[in-house]
């Protein structure tokens, strides 16, 4: 390919402040805010933008700071969110317990959005406000060259000063990938699909516990309710996701009498390469966002409004620095002194969550003291 066909595919251009990897949370997050600050942004995704994840799908009520900063909020609901006032465990008949949905400074509650509605919201905000975006791009490698990043295609050859990586867990064919995340072997398994007529209230999001897993509901746009779990890997060896489905029914009363009835809208998605390893935000002065730096624990309270805030870290790092190697050390400080307490808490309580007799007995505790459930949620949650 020649220079003016390269040049071509990205209106006319080669030479960006930043390119962004991963049409994710995390790097429509990024992209966007950088190029609300003046920069000019590449962001590339490999996929459709769009389809469905496999994700819990709810955002904790800070998360609507987030969108407006991003200029979205209108347009979530607009696109049919609901929201979500009340958090609940339950186990059985009559273990049900609620915990406090701590809200924002403005009094907000938590957003239901699915990840197909959401990605794509935010895909059309970059390209409305001039990032460069393109989906189905494939990256095949990047290499650093003088004070440049030079990211490459099967039909494309950038150069940027600034990279930023939203390439998901074990998404990627990059062949730095596992060296940045850190992430040991993978333990757990994720399934979701969406269903109609869940029994549970539009405004509540329940979560069930059973032997080696647990499993979130919560209802998102068009009245449909996402169901996802997680499953380690042991437990779920050798059964296929119906199988897995009809157990967790026959383990936990509660799930099984809120699925009584419910008919799925699409069939169940699965994912594998789920582990909790370590963490690592930035890598030889890329800057790694969502599930690139690292698996972000479900029970750490939010994973989405996490790669949203992240995409916005690393904005403010690489507009505030003039190399890519302070840039990802002001990005990787602000981002451990953000979201590492709670991620250290929420690897404390998956034990519990593991093990339905052990929550059993953490739900009693918090029977007779109520304010424990508010200091949990708080610090899992920024």
């Amino acid at each position: 390919m020649n220079r003016n066909e390269n040049a071509a595919i990205f209106g006319g251009q080669t030479r960006f402040d930043a390119v962004v990897i991963g049409a994710g949370l995390g790097g429509l997050s990024a992209a966007i805010s950088l190029r609300e600050r003046g920069l000019r942004v590449a962001l590339l995704e490999r996929g459709e933008v769009g389809r469905h994840k496999v994700c819990g799908e709810f955002l904790s009520p800070e998360s609507g700071d987030f969108l407006r900063n991003l200029g979205v909020y209108d347009a979530v609901f607009a696109a049919g969110a609901t929201q979500i006032r009340r958090a609940r465990v339950a186990l059985g008949e009559k273990t049900g317990r609620e915990l406090p949905l701590l809200p924002n400074r403005g009094g907000e509650a938590g957003i239901g959005i699915s990840r197909a509605q959401l990605d794509a919201i935010l895909w059309e905000r970059a390209a409305q406000i001039g990032v460069q975006t393109r989906q189905n791009t494939r990256v095949l490698s990047w290499e650093t060259e003088a004070e440049n990043f030079r990211v490459s295609g099967q039909n494309f050859e950038l150069t940027a000063p600034f990279l930023v990586v939203a390439t998901g867990r074990g998404a990627s064919v990059l062949p730095s990938r596992e060296k940045m995340s850190g992430q040991g072997a993978a333990k757990f398994l994720g399934l979701k699909a969406h269903f109609s007529g869940v029994g549970i209230a539009d405004d509540e999001v329940q979560l069930f516990p059973f032997r080696g897993g647990y499993c979130g509901i919560s209802r998102v746009e068009n009245g449909a309710f996402n169901v996802c779990a997680l499953v380690d890997y042991r437990r779920a060896k050798g059964r296929s996701s119906s199988q897995i489905f009809a157990e967790m029914r026959a383990e936990n009363a509660a799930f099984a009498r809120a699925m009584n009835g419910a008919t799925p809208r699409f069939e169940w998605l699965a994912t594998g390469n789920v582990s909790f390893g370590n963490f690592r935000p930035a890598h030889d002065g890329v800057l790694c966002v969502g599930d690139a730096a690292g698996y972000i624990h479900p029970l750490a309270g939010d994973g989405m409004a996490m790669a949203l805030r992240a995409g916005q870290l690393a904005a403010h790092a690489i507009s505030s620095s003039e190399k890519c190697d302070v840039a990802a050390q002001l990005y990787a400080q602000n981002w451990r002194r953000e979201f590492g307490a709670r991620l250290k808490w929420a690897a404390r309580l998956q034990p519990l969550m593991l093990r339905p007799k052990w929550a059993l007995r953490g739900l009693q505790m918090l029977d007779c003291a109520p304010v424990l459930g508010k200091k949990l949620v708080a610090l899992t949650r920024g």
